[in-house]
Protein backbone atom coordinates (compact mmCIF):
# COMPACT_ATOMS: atom_id res chain seq x y z
CA UNK A 1 0.00 0.00 0.00
CA UNK A 2 2.84 2.69 0.74
CA UNK A 3 4.14 2.17 -2.77
CA UNK A 4 1.31 2.88 -4.02
CA UNK A 5 1.16 5.98 -2.17
CA UNK A 6 4.47 6.52 -3.62
CA UNK A 7 4.01 6.13 -6.60
CA UNK A 8 1.31 8.36 -7.20
CA UNK A 9 3.65 11.15 -5.00
CA UNK A 10 6.25 10.07 -7.63
CA UNK A 11 3.49 10.68 -10.88
CA UNK A 12 2.26 14.25 -9.05
CA UNK A 13 5.69 15.57 -8.50
CA UNK A 14 7.12 14.26 -12.51
CA UNK A 15 3.45 16.19 -13.78
CA UNK A 16 3.56 19.59 -11.35
CA UNK A 17 7.76 19.62 -12.18
CA UNK A 18 6.61 19.18 -15.96
CA UNK A 19 4.36 21.71 -15.63
CA UNK A 20 6.44 24.31 -14.35
CA UNK A 21 8.88 23.40 -17.21
CA UNK A 22 6.64 24.04 -19.89
CA UNK A 23 4.94 27.44 -18.30
CA UNK A 24 8.47 28.76 -17.33
CA UNK A 25 7.93 31.42 -19.20
CA UNK A 26 4.52 32.48 -17.74
CA UNK A 27 6.27 31.94 -13.83
CA UNK A 28 8.89 34.15 -14.76
CA UNK A 29 6.76 37.10 -16.17
CA UNK A 30 4.30 36.73 -12.60
CA UNK A 31 7.60 36.90 -10.60
CA UNK A 32 8.62 40.20 -12.20
CA UNK A 33 7.56 43.35 -10.63
CA UNK A 34 5.30 45.38 -12.50
CA UNK A 35 7.84 48.15 -13.88
CA UNK A 36 10.26 44.85 -15.25
CA UNK A 37 7.14 44.03 -17.67
CA UNK A 38 6.63 44.67 -21.27
CA UNK A 39 2.79 46.12 -22.12
CA UNK A 40 1.65 42.37 -23.67
CA UNK A 41 3.39 41.01 -19.94
CA UNK A 42 1.42 43.52 -18.00
CA UNK A 43 -1.35 42.56 -20.34
CA UNK A 44 -1.12 38.84 -19.95
CA UNK A 45 -1.33 39.82 -16.39
CA UNK A 46 -3.72 42.11 -15.98
CA UNK A 47 -6.02 39.31 -17.97
CA UNK A 48 -5.84 36.50 -15.08
CA UNK A 49 -2.28 34.78 -16.01
CA UNK A 50 -1.59 33.96 -12.11
CA UNK A 51 -5.13 32.33 -12.12
CA UNK A 52 -4.22 30.32 -15.24
CA UNK A 53 -0.99 29.38 -14.31
CA UNK A 54 -2.55 28.59 -10.34
CA UNK A 55 -5.52 27.12 -11.72
CA UNK A 56 -3.11 25.03 -13.89
CA UNK A 57 -1.09 23.90 -10.66
CA UNK A 58 -3.76 23.04 -8.13
CA UNK A 59 -6.59 21.59 -10.10
CA UNK A 60 -5.39 20.64 -13.73
CA UNK A 61 -2.68 18.77 -13.13
CA UNK A 62 -3.52 16.69 -10.30
CA UNK A 63 -6.77 15.77 -11.91
CA UNK A 64 -4.97 14.74 -14.88
CA UNK A 65 -2.62 12.66 -12.78
CA UNK A 66 -5.59 11.30 -11.04
CA UNK A 67 -7.37 10.26 -14.35
CA UNK A 68 -4.10 8.21 -15.34
CA UNK A 69 -3.39 6.36 -12.15
CA UNK A 70 -7.01 5.65 -11.89
CA UNK A 71 -7.54 4.93 -15.72
CA UNK A 72 -3.81 4.01 -17.03
CA UNK A 73 -2.35 2.24 -14.19
CA UNK A 74 -4.05 -0.30 -13.64
CA UNK A 75 -4.18 -2.52 -17.13
CA UNK A 76 -0.09 -1.19 -17.55
CA UNK A 77 0.76 -3.40 -14.82
CA UNK A 78 -0.79 -6.47 -16.41
CA UNK A 79 1.54 -6.24 -19.35
CA UNK A 80 4.40 -7.90 -19.33
CA UNK A 81 7.13 -5.40 -20.00
CA UNK A 82 5.80 -2.71 -18.59
CA UNK A 83 4.92 -4.92 -15.34
CA UNK A 84 8.78 -5.92 -15.04
CA UNK A 85 9.93 -2.21 -15.80
CA UNK A 86 7.62 -0.93 -12.73
CA UNK A 87 8.46 -3.68 -10.78
CA UNK A 88 12.36 -3.43 -11.45
CA UNK A 89 11.88 0.92 -11.54
CA UNK A 90 8.63 1.63 -9.24
CA UNK A 91 9.60 5.63 -8.88
CA UNK A 92 10.70 6.16 -12.60
CA UNK A 93 7.47 4.33 -13.71
CA UNK A 94 5.15 6.42 -12.30
CA UNK A 95 7.31 9.53 -12.92
CA UNK A 96 6.72 8.79 -16.71
CA UNK A 97 2.96 7.92 -15.77
CA UNK A 98 3.37 11.81 -14.26
CA UNK A 99 4.82 13.09 -17.49
CA UNK A 100 2.09 11.14 -19.65
CA UNK A 101 -0.78 12.39 -17.64
CA UNK A 102 0.54 16.25 -18.24
CA UNK A 103 1.57 15.65 -21.66
CA UNK A 104 -1.64 13.98 -22.21
CA UNK A 105 -5.29 14.52 -21.16
CA UNK A 106 -4.65 18.00 -19.42
CA UNK A 107 -3.04 18.87 -22.84
CA UNK A 108 -5.69 17.25 -24.85
CA UNK A 109 -8.66 18.47 -22.14
CA UNK A 110 -7.54 22.04 -22.90
CA UNK A 111 -6.98 21.31 -27.12
CA UNK A 112 -10.61 19.71 -27.20
CA UNK A 113 -12.29 22.78 -24.97
CA UNK A 114 -10.65 25.43 -26.91
CA UNK A 115 -11.99 23.47 -30.25
CA UNK A 116 -15.17 23.42 -28.86
CA UNK A 117 -14.89 26.91 -27.69
CA UNK A 118 -14.20 28.07 -31.20
CA UNK A 119 -16.31 26.01 -33.35
CA UNK A 120 -19.33 27.75 -31.50
CA UNK A 121 -18.02 31.07 -31.95
CA UNK A 122 -17.58 29.80 -35.81
CA UNK A 123 -21.18 29.27 -35.62
CA UNK A 124 -22.18 32.34 -34.03
CA UNK A 125 -20.69 34.20 -36.26
CA UNK A 126 -22.23 32.58 -39.44
CA UNK A 127 -25.30 33.00 -37.98
CA UNK A 128 -25.43 36.35 -37.28
CA UNK A 129 -23.64 37.16 -40.49
CA UNK A 130 -26.47 35.13 -42.09
CA UNK A 131 -29.48 37.38 -40.20
CA UNK A 132 -27.55 40.46 -40.96
CA UNK A 133 -27.29 39.05 -44.66
CA UNK A 134 -31.07 38.69 -44.71
CA UNK A 135 -32.60 41.66 -42.86
CA UNK A 136 -30.23 43.29 -45.76
CA UNK A 137 -32.11 41.44 -48.45
CA UNK A 138 -35.36 42.24 -46.85
CA UNK A 139 -34.50 45.97 -46.85
CA UNK A 140 -33.83 45.86 -50.75
CA UNK A 141 -36.76 43.86 -51.63
CA UNK A 142 -39.12 46.51 -49.53
CA UNK A 143 -36.90 49.05 -51.64
CA UNK A 144 -37.34 47.59 -55.07
CA UNK A 145 -41.19 47.18 -54.23
CA UNK A 146 -41.75 50.82 -53.89
CA UNK A 147 -41.14 51.84 -57.77
CA UNK A 148 -40.29 55.67 -58.64
CA UNK A 149 -43.83 57.01 -58.50
CA UNK A 150 -43.76 56.43 -55.23
CA UNK A 151 -46.23 53.93 -55.37
CA UNK A 152 -46.37 50.58 -53.59
CA UNK A 153 -46.30 48.26 -56.53
CA UNK A 154 -48.69 45.27 -54.31
CA UNK A 155 -51.39 47.61 -53.76
CA UNK A 156 -51.29 50.01 -56.29
CA UNK A 157 -51.76 52.84 -53.48
CA UNK A 158 -49.56 56.12 -53.56
CA UNK A 159 -48.12 58.45 -51.18
CA UNK A 160 -51.45 60.44 -51.18
CA UNK A 161 -53.79 57.27 -50.80
CA UNK A 162 -51.94 56.31 -47.54
CA UNK A 163 -51.72 59.32 -46.32
CA UNK A 164 -55.22 59.62 -46.73
CA UNK A 165 -55.83 56.40 -45.19
CA UNK A 166 -53.91 57.74 -41.87
CA UNK A 167 -56.02 60.92 -42.10
CA UNK A 168 -59.42 58.92 -42.05
CA UNK A 169 -57.88 56.15 -39.62
CA UNK A 170 -57.20 58.80 -36.82
CA UNK A 171 -53.26 58.38 -37.15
Amino acid sequence: MSQDYSCVLASFLAAELLMVLVRQREILVMCKKSGQRTKLERYQVERGLRRSVLLEVALFVPVSVTLVQLIVRPPLFDKGLVKSFAANYPVSFCALLGTISYGFPFAALRRFVTKVALETLKKFAETAIQSTELDINMEEQDEESFDQTGQDEESGAGDEDLEDNRIHKGQ
